[in-house]
Parts: structure tokens; C-alpha cells; sequence
């Protein structure tokens, strides 16, 4: 099983992450990803859901309502430390 890349096209893709501008990398997921990331909100525990490019879309109390929030709006959610 072969697992590089299949033909140019493929390894011009992967060349071309490396290049990314800041703009880019800051966009980078924006529409696929969504991050959530443990806050303190007036001392209570809270998640902070926030879309790809760091804007803050959503606070919530619980974490696993947080995930499900993501996933009801077709992104993917990944967490933040």
C-alpha cells in the first residue's frame, strides 16, 4: 500500500502548505474545523467554541454540548490545551 503522494498534483498540494502566508494559515479550516477550548467564565468552567480563524462563536457550559453544537453544524471539532 502506497501511502506518499499519488502524482504531481498531490505533492504540488503539499509543497504549497509550506508557503502559506498568515492570512492563509489564519483561514486555514475556516467552513471545515471548529476549535473549543476550556475558559473561565465569572470563575465557573466554561467552552469556548471559535472558528478557524479565532473568532469566538459560541460559549458553553459543557463541554460535551460544545462538541455537539460543532458537529450539529457540519464542522469538525478539535480542542485547544
Amino acid at each position: 500500500m502506497n501511502y506518499g503522494p499519488q502524482d504531481t498534483k498531490d505533492m504540488d498540494r503539499m509543497t504549497d502548505i509550506h508557503a502559506m502566508t498568515s492570512g492563509d494559515f489564519a483561514v486555514f479550516g475556516n467552513g471545515e474545523i471548529a476549535y473549543i477550548r476550556q475558559v473561565s467564565v465569572n470563575g465557573e468552567d466554561a467552552f469556548a467554541v471559535h472558528s478557524a480563524d479565532g473568532l469566538t462563536l459560541a460559549v458553553i457550559n459543557d463541554r460535551d454540548l460544545a462538541v455537539a453544537v460543532v458537529r450539529q453544524n457540519e464542522l469538525e471539532p478539535l480542542s485547544l490545551h
